[in-house]
């Protein structure tokens, strides 16, 4: 739910007044423009007994409303953690946490959350965390941080609050998730021949650069003509085929001096992708898709859809987001008038894929659904 006050009392009050006492999980998120002080707010919930995980995001979704200030808060039936792993980008999951985990009870359907600080370099972390849990429970989270990009401490729990961290816990709840980005193809097949975790360092064994360039050198004359290349490169992604019905999305975040491009996730060597071009058409398509996809088979009880969105979407979008949202609540409306939306604008969207692999992708909406309980 939504409070229109980011006061660490109010959070409190509302915190004690959801508690059911039988492992409670809250999550809880603030827009970047309005941050309580995070320390006073560990000390005080912690000494309430309130278990809690989150983290500070470019704005809040609440129904078709972006929120600047305020809190989202959830409570959530946690069967284990939440786990944190410092440094997560380059270190394993430490063996006590591996040791500590506990699965939903037999029969229980299980989801995984995961949030972590600026989701570069995520892949060792993903590949650790399906590595434990296979495809028998969904994914669901997404990177953390601020509307400028830069690096600050942006994801917390009672115990952290930090710029390199990732916090997981185990829910014992349903969850239904699908993932779509509406970007459109536009070259033929190309490899990336070497890749350094989200750095491409090679495209068809030349420069990653001169290759990419090539490419978008049309597209962007039509799109952006008051634009060069290197400033329009991060419009047009990778996307990079799965078995899902929809594809890995990867944005071009930078270029360095030699020529590599620096990704918004890891990147894999010898995979095969095609660059891709967007139109604002395809990007509400493709928002609608998501959240349709999980309530095609609703039934009439209190249900969460909640909304995992990037931040790039909106900043490419400008003015016209708000219409995503809109359409996503028009599609939505005939289902069920107990359907609830909320969520956050992201850096990095935590999905489970095809058959049950968890990605971190760029530039998606994902939708998921949560039962209340």
């Amino acid at each position: 739910m939504y409070i229109n006050s980011s006061n660490i009392s109010d959070i409190l009050v509302v915190a004690k007044s959801l508690s059911t006492g039988h492992n409670d999980l809250f999550t809880l998120f603030f827009a970047d423009k309005d941050i309580p002080d995070i320390e006073e707010l560990q000390k005080v919930l912690s000494e309430a007994g309130i278990r809690f995980m989150g983290g500070i995001t470019p704005a809040l979704i609440v129904g078709t409303t972006l929120k600047y200030s305020g809190t989202l808060i959830r409570r959530y039936q946690c069967a284990s953690g939440p786990f944190v792993v410092p440094n997560f980008t380059t270190n394993d999951i430490p063996r006590d946490i591996v040791e500590n985990l506990e699965m939903p009870s037999a029969g229980e359907d299980g989801t995984v959350m995961i949030y972590f600080s600026f989701p570069n370099a995520s892949s060792h972390f993903l590949q650790q965390i399906y590595g434990l849990f296979g495809n028998g429970v969904t994914y669901i989270g997404s990177g953390l941080g601020y509307e400028d990009l830069v690096v600050r401490r942006s994801v917390f729990s009672n115990e952290v609050f930090s710029d390199n961290a990732a916090i997981f816990a185990v829910l014992s709840l349903e969850c239904t998730v699908a993932a779509r980005h509406g970007f459109i193809p536009i070259s033929d097949p190309m490899m990336l021949t070497a890749t350094d975790l989200n750095r491409v360092e090679e495209i068809n064994w030349k420069n990653p650069r001169d290759e990419y360039l090539r490419i978008i050198a049309e597209e962007r004359q039509q799109q952006y003509p008051n634009n060069t290349l290197e400033e329009c490169i991060m419009f047009y992604p990778m996307v990079f085929e799965t078995d899902s019905p929809e594809s890995v999305c990867r944005v071009v975040t930078g270029i360095t001096p030699d020529g590599s491009l620096e990704c918004g996730s890891g990147v894999s060597e010898n995979a095969l992708f095609r660059i891709a071009k967007y139109s604002y058409e395809s990007l509400v398509e493709a928002a609608v898709s998501s959240a349709v996809a999980v309530t095609e088979d609703l039934q009439e009880r209190p249900t969460v859809l909640f909304l995992f969105n990037c931040c790039l979407r909106k900043l490419i979008t400008g003015e016209k987001f708000s219409r995503e949202l809109e359409a996503v609540n028009e599609a939505l409306s005939d289902k069920s008038a107990s359907i609830q939306i909320e969520g956050i604008l992201s850096l990095g969207e935590i999905s489970s894929m095809g058959t049950g692999m968890v990605e971190c992708l760029n530039f998606t909406s994902v939708a998921g659904r949560f039962y209340e309980d």
